[in-house]
């Protein structure tokens, strides 16, 4: 797997990152070996400490910065620390018991208890000021709009009920001094969407428990976040994105006149909490915590280095083994010489050759910084062709044999050549049939045709996207499903070298893709879709003459077969099959030829990755048809309806006349036909180099489909810095998931979003969430009138199609449930 081996100096990467934009001097030097990224800090009273949430553990550390100490180590994952008033308890979310429940743990003695049991969940904000009760934000029965969330108060004491203390969506709810008073945020967007505007941005409102009146104090465009009280409860800190970038605020109840506390004009102000004297405020900028005294706003926060005082248990490395052609986010690819018995593919980013006997891979170029894909042997089979992806750009690399006297499979060494070496992203590279070109398709779906050193010779039409595309047998032609600037991909006749004109053959609405063209170069054929989402096959003749010979005149051709006998049969099929051999010029009769497509309407039946057999004639598919799923054929034109080839489906590189063998990529593996040719190849993983990968990769995409300079206003080069490193010393999931956010929030666009594979995830996550089973909370589908003293719950209301509302019970809107299970 190789990524370009480019490195910052470490002074210029704290020029750009690490200096503030406030004004102030630039920060210390600025290392991955720290703790970064950390999350939801909680201060002590005093301001000397507070607790934190990395790498999916609870931790305290000095506000001054130094040593922080894990408070527990476990399978779980804990998060959300909210320190007590007494500085003696930590309350924190947890997945420990399934689900994601509080629990609180006693910093003098390391005893935890559970403090909520609902599986539905709860995630803790604060204490009431004597400590006895948890303000915690849960989901339960209610009306849900855009959000199930409440706010509720959580006894701590002692096991008892939930109070809720209002009807309606909320969340970073923070109890006054008095604690009659809440601040709380409703609505808002992305966390890191630090220069968001939007109309449902987060708004700052206030309920007052003596009177049970909302008033809403800060609703702009901006995100408005995490209130925060002054401890005489005469005002509130609270995160603005007023001015372009999210700074702290005060805001005074009385007159409503604000005031900037920080002035950053980069990298947003998350988290923030205050100690109870008002005068120690932790935040999070970037990938560091900051204090500060808020009361004295001029003077610059300072960054708080903190050192793991254990670090996470994670090794450097990973060893795996793969067993099909898998690529750790999508198909392995498979090439073939030597009529298929010389196989080489990719799997698990690696690049390997093996025979079909003893199947004993040999690794042709293989690194965790790069994520070898496409691979295509040369014709004759002495040299393979391969892409080689950088994160960043796709490289073009040719191999050979070391000794070219042995087979493939017998070599250890190979003797290797990048022909690219850039920033370009390629995918399905292919090579002309007489192999004296190459081809690919380059962002975001343009096809190209090079020369086999790598130099492109012709770009074919402008596309939006490309869907597959195949070669015609006399390397003259390509026929692809190109998408136009609507997004509506169509099947286009395009010239390998440029020089004729593009021809639009299937000139539909609807999306046309998986084109293939005959090995005789008469026919091509496709899939497409028509109106009412019906999926059928279709197919061209090219040459008005070959429709017309082989379908109008087949039936007297036959007749004339019919009467050859003896030797003089053999000799004709004798001379049919050279001909058929020679590779012919193909010949398109352009004229109407849109129109001359035929379609083979399949009902209830969707065919994908349509193939010629060896004949011409026969063409296979993948279908589903009346409950057996497998490869189907039918024969043009006249014997069209389906016939199960085998069970097995895949993804044909080519039928050969010799055995009847087709070649393919079948459940993944290298096949013949139904025979697959299964192997064992190992690797070992450098995780902090597939990190770095990982990311490159999620940059590149967004910068080739998605971003744009003047739109989104960011200096995407500049970013790939700024970040880079930061996601290759992630020492945990949740940790590199947050580079990838701040990434997402550079671009100020919504519906932007990180998740790995399943196999990757493996890489970081901890084992306590995927349990077995685990105990949930049975709903009955009643909402109850909190304010009722009793006897029982009185039903409020019933919620709709819940197991409560049915017309044996009868349960309505008054009634009382007096007993649950007796």
């Amino acid at each position: 797997m190789n990524v370009l081996k480019w490195r910052m100096m470490r002074g210029v990467f704290v020029g750009v990152v690490a200096a503030t934009l406030y004004g102030w001097a630039a920060d210390a030097t600025n290392t991955f070996d720290r703790i970064y990224l950390g999350s939801r800090p909680s201060v002590s009273a005093d301001g000397s400490r507070f607790v934190f949430e990395w790498c999916d553990n609870i931790w305290i550390a000095p506000t001054a910065g130094g040593t922080a100490t894990p408070l527990q180590n476990g399978n779980a994952k804990d998060v959300w620390p909210v320190l007590a008033p007494d500085g003696k308890r930590v309350a924190f979310q947890s997945n420990r018991d399934g689900g994601w429940k509080i629990f609180e743990v006693n910093l003098d003695d390391g005893r935890t208890r559970q403090l909520s049991f609902h599986s539905e969940g709860a995630r803790p904000y604060g204490w009431t000021a004597d400590g006895t009760a948890l303000l915690a934000v849960i989901a339960r029965d209610h009306d849900g709009g855009r959000s199930l969330e409440r706010v509720a108060l959580l006894p701590t004491a002692a096991r008892g009920p939930e109070q809720v203390l209002f009807d309606n969506p909320a969340t970073e709810p923070c109890l006054a001094p008095d604690g009659q008073r809440l601040l709380f945020m409703i609505g808002g967007g992305d966390l890191y969407r630090w220069r968001a505007t939007s109309s449902q941005s987060a708004q700052i409102w206030l309920y007052d428990r003596r009177d049970q009146r909302f008033t809403c104090l800060v609703k702009r465009t901006t995100e408005s976040r995490t209130p925060l009280w002054t401890p005489d409860g005469k005002g509130f800190y609270y995160v603005s994105g007023e001015g372009g970038c999210m700074n702290v605020r005060h805001h005074d109840l009385a007159s409503g006149d604000e005031r900037p506390i920080t002035r950053y004009t980069e990298d947003a102000v998350i988290h923030p909490t205050l100690s109870h004297d008002g005068r120690t405020l932790i935040f999070r900028r970037l990938f560091d915590f900051y204090r500060m005294d808020p009361t004295r706003p001029e003077q610059p926060p300072e960054r708080i280095v903190l050192q793991a005082g254990s670090a996470p248990s994670r090794p450097v490395s990973r060893r795996r083994y793969y067993t099909a052609c898998w690529n750790n986010d999508e198909a392995g690819c498979v090439a073939f010489c030597d009529d298929g018995m010389q196989i080489a593919f990719t799997t698990g980013g690696d690049l390997w050759v093996m025979d079909t006997v003893l199947r004993d891979p040999k690794l042709v170029h293989g690194a965790t910084r790069t994520h070898e894909r496409d691979c295509v042997f040369t014709p004759d089979g002495t040299a393979l062709y391969y892409l080689s992806d950088q994160g960043d750009g796709v490289a073009l690399w040719r191999a050979e044999r070391a000794d070219a006297a042995l087979c493939w499979w017998e070599n250890t060494t190979f003797r290797r050549t990048v022909l690219t070496h850039d920033e370009t992203n390629r995918r399905q590279l292919q090579i002309s049939p007489d192999g004296t070109r190459l081809s690919w398709v380059e962002p975001c779906g343009n096809l190209v045709v090079a020369d086999t050193n790598g130099v492109v010779v012709t770009r074919c039409r402008r596309a939006s996207n490309a869907g597959t595309y195949a070669w015609s047998p006399d390397s003259r032609w390509l026929v692809a499903s190109l998408a136009d600037d609507y997004g509506n991909l169509d099947i286009w006749l395009l010239a390998a070298d440029g020089k004729a004109a593009d021809y639009n053959l299937s000139r539909h609405f609807n999306w046309d893709g998986y084109p293939c063209w005959s090995p005789d170069g008469k026919l091509v054929a496709f899939v497409g879709v028509r109106p009412d989402n019906q999926t059928d096959l279709f197919y061209v003749w090219l040459s008005r003459a070959d429709e017309e010979r082989n379908t109008f005149d087949k039936e007297r051709e036959a007749a004339r077969a019919a009467m050859k006998k003896g030797s003089g049969k053999k000799k004709a099929e004798d001379e049919k099959k050279k001909e058929d051999a020679a590779v012919k010029p193909v010949t398109i009769d352009f004229d109407d030829l849109h129109l001359r497509v035929r379609r083979i309407t399949l009902k209830d039946v969707t065919p994908a990755h349509p193939f010629f057999s060896h004949d011409s004639r026969t063409l296979a598919f993948e279908a589903t048809v009346k409950g057996v799923a497998g490869t189907y054929k039918v024969v043009l034109p006249d014997k069209l309806t389906p016939e199960l080839l085998t069970r097995r489906r895949g993804r044909a590189l080519q039928w050969l006349a010799k055995d009847n063998r087709l070649l393919w990529l079948s459940d993944n593996l290298p096949a013949h036909f139904d025979k697959t040719f299964a192997f064992s190849a190992y690797q070992e993983t450098d995780l902090r180099d597939y990190q770095e990968l990982g990311f490159l990769m999620a940059w590149a995409k967004l910068r080739d489909w998605f971003y744009d300079a003047g739109y989104h206003g960011a200096d995407w080069p500049r970013v790939k810095a700024k970040y880079r490193d930061a996601a290759r010393y992630a020492p945990s999931y949740s940790v590199f998931q947050r580079v990838m956010a701040l990434l997402h929030g550079e671009l100020n666009s919504s519906h932007l979003g990180f998740t790995t594979s399943s196999s990757s995830r493996k890489e970081w996550d901890k084992t306590a969430e995927f349990q077995s089973w685990s105990i949930v909370t049975a709903h009955l589908g009643l909402r109850f009138e909190p304010s009722d003293a009793g006897p029982g719950w009185l039903i409020r209301d019933v919620v709709p199609d819940g197991p409560a509302d049915q017309i044996t019970l009868k349960l309505k809107s008054g009634d009382r449930v007096l007993a649950v299970d007796g």
